[in-house]
């Protein structure tokens, strides 16, 4: 625990950078519609609603993305060198890495966020004599695994770990590339989703004049079963993919050299 702790702190030092730039760039993204609406005499309100619907955009963005740069900060020889010469194994060095990526840049946001949602509701405050905290409406959008009635949301369920499944697939896909890995990685992926819809575009055109010629048209129906034991399925499925992609991801890391 002492030396995951240091390789850690180490993960901290290398890339403080990326946090300052989070924590910054989103105290100017509250801070600057906020002072633009109060020179305008416009109040900040209603930039603040938008500004919160924004980042709730943007965090799903950013949590489905962030896989894949995984391996950003070891893209040169130096960088590898630096890394993989770290008294501590491969394993530690992949988690904190991880945990930088998952939870370090994401909080340090968040505290740029609240940092500069204060300054506007003070200025607000002082000038305008109102103001709305763009972190209430943030959070105000979150959406749990309940629905309005308290039932357990199944839809909600199946949107996380699809968005899990997607993540950990853009980091796999992420590892492969050691330069500009985010910009291959998506190419990668629009270029994928497009193969994979135009196959199962030409399956449903196929499966559908089959079923013309021998029933005829609009003499039948298609129906999908959607009860319990596929839900569970479904779910066990996405499950198994994502741990595939991070025991594909981890492999290949382990595998990776400093040459």
């Amino acid at each position: 625990m002492e030396r995951f702790r240091k390789v850690v702190l180490w993960q901290w030092a290398y890339t403080r950078r990326s946090y300052l730039y989070a924590a910054g760039g989103f105290a100017a993204a509250v801070l600057l519609p906020a002072l633009c609406g109060l020179a305008l005499h416009r109040g900040g309100q209603g930039a603040m609603q938008v500004m919160g619907s924004l980042f709730d955009i943007a965090a799903v963005i950013y949590l489905l993305t962030c896989g894949a740069l995984i391996t950003s900060d070891i893209s040169g020889k130096r960088e590898r060198i630096a890394a993989f010469t770290l008294p501590a194994t491969k394993g530690e060095k992949f988690v904190a890495r991880y945990l930088h990526l998952v939870i370090g840049i994401p909080v340090a946001a968040f505290v740029g966020m609240i940092a500069g949602d204060l300054v506007q509701m003070l200025l607000s405050l002082l000038i305008s004599g109102d103001s709305t905290s763009v972190t209430a409406e943030f959070f105000g959008r979150s959406r749990y695994l309940s629905d309005v009635d308290g039932a357990f949301d199944y839809g909600a369920l199946m949107g996380i770990l699809s968005l899990l499944f997607a993540h950990s697939f853009m980091m796999l896909c992420g590892i492969c590339f050691r330069r500009h890995a985010w910009i291959k990685t998506m190419i990668l992926q629009a270029a994928l989703g497009t193969v994979v819809s135009t196959v199962l575009a030409g399956v449903g055109f196929a499966m559908m004049f089959a079923l013309n010629n021998r029933y005829g048209e609009h003499n039948y129906n298609v129906v999908l079963v959607d009860n319990t034991f596929t839900q569970i399925l479904y779910a066990a499925v996405l499950l198994a993919l994502t741990a595939g992609c991070y025991w594909g991801t981890f492999r290949i890391y382990r595998r990776m050299q400093a040459n």
